[in-house]
């Protein structure tokens, strides 16, 4: 959530994970999509969604449904956490149970 300029992404993927990243600035999701292509990394399996974290549940607006096992807020992302603390209560909830 909050990828931002995708570091943490690439680090992920270098590792062999699966990622998708999620940002509402397209700015910084084609920044991301540079470093992933500069560090040959874009045959990896990852993903790029213009989102608002805010109001994310688990669905994209495309209508995609992003299934994931962890979600990772880095930086200044933390402070959208309780603004986002009941969409993310309903998105694990429905994981676990």
């Amino acid at each position: 959530m909050g990828c931002g300029t995708g570091e943490f992404l690439v680090r992920f993927l270098r590792d062999g994970f699966s990622v998708t990243g999620v940002d509402l600035s397209e700015k910084m999701l084609e920044i991301a999509k540079k470093k992933i292509t500069d560090r040959k990394l874009e045959n990896c399996d990852f993903k790029l969604v213009k989102e608002n974290i805010v109001n994310f549940e688990n669905t994209f607006e495309n209508g995609e449904i992003c299934e994931v096992d962890n979600i990772i807020c880095n930086f200044d992302t933390v402070n959208y956490l309780k603004k986002m603390e009941a969409n993310l209560k309903k998105f694990f909830w429905k994981k676990m149970f």
